[in-house]
């Protein structure tokens, strides 16, 4: 069962590719984006990253713990999250 912490990542992952994908389109596209904007953006992918990392950490070591591979932990905190 999903915790509320794993929804809340999955969802920020949902908001914040969409949104990194259009600025990179834009960005590429040659138009003229606001140095608010850019921080805003790159703010919220940090964000994302720091909520992910805090949501996977206790889903690797329980893994871990239960006696998993490194890799394997990983990869299983990682199917937990990413959608």
């Amino acid at each position: 069962m999903r915790t509320t912490a794993q929804r809340a990542a999955r969802a920020a992952l949902w908001v914040a590719l969409p949104a990194e994908l259009t600025l990179v389109v834009c960005l590429v596209g040659g138009v003229r984006i606001t140095g608010a904007v850019l921080l805003a953006v790159e703010a919220l992918v940090v964000g994302v990253l720091a909520l992910e990392a805090a949501v996977m950490w206790p889903l690797y070591t329980a893994r871990r713990r239960a006696g998993e591979g490194r890799r394997a932990a990983a990869s299983s905190a990682v199917r937990a999250v990413v959608p």
